[in-house]
């Protein structure tokens, strides 16, 4: 924003729609899905940011309003953040659902030609002050001119009511693996494994 240390995204977009039956109806809708903040200094590897995010870090948190913390090295990167999940019919902010976790990722230097990253880290979340889930995960990418790989796990730790569902303290989920290699200009391969992916058990 004009030279300063500040950065503003917003994703805004709009809607007409034009009915004709015995009167024409033109309606027009204008919804903001993300707005939010951010600042760091020129040079500085902190970043702190603030409104409806999307850290695609911190596993299957996708978008939730608050606060996210990041140290971004060139190799070594790390998050916290603290915030809750917007209204699931209508994207409204509401508080709810409240989140908090962090991650710490490590990754090879940006100009090898064989590139990898590990991120790691884990997620808490309450619905209405009682315990909803309880996370850690870890995921791996590999790429290289021929070459890609991808790996996500997902470990939940049950406690309270949960632990009483699920049977046990911890439990696996959302285990995927995917590999792609080129041999040639005109031949891809690919695999995968995918079991698990289940939908979890929340308080709501």
């Amino acid at each position: 924003m004009g030279g300063s240390d500040l950065d503003l995204s917003v994703d805004a977009r709009t809607r007409r729609t034009w009915r004709t039956s015995a009167t024409t109806q033109d309606p027009g809708l204008t919804r903001v899905y993300r707005l939010s903040l951010a600042r760091q200094a020129a040079g500085s590897p902190l970043r702190v940011s603030a409104g409806r995010l999307a850290s695609p870090s911190l596993a299957s948190v996708n978008l939730f309003d608050g606060v996210l913390t990041e140290y971004l090295g060139p190799r070594f990167g790390a998050g916290l953040f603290a915030g809750s999940q917007p209204g699931t019919s209508d994207w409204d902010y509401t508080r709810e659902v409240m989140e908090y976790g962090g991650y710490a990722r490590l990754q090879n230097a940006a100009q090898a030609p064989h590139r990898w990253s590990v991120t790691g880290g884990g997620v808490t979340s309450y619905d209405r002050g009682t315990t909803n889930r309880d996370y850690l995960f870890l995921r791996g990418q590999y790429n290289d001119a021929r070459s890609f790989g991808y790996f996500s796990q997902e470990l939940d730790v049950n406690r309270g009511w949960r632990r009483e569902l699920e049977g046990g303290a911890l439990s696996l989920t959302s285990t995927l693996l995917s590999l792609q290699y080129r041999p040639s200009g005109v031949l891809t391969l690919n695999a995968g494994y995918d079991e698990d992916r289940k939908s979890t058990r929340l308080n709501s």
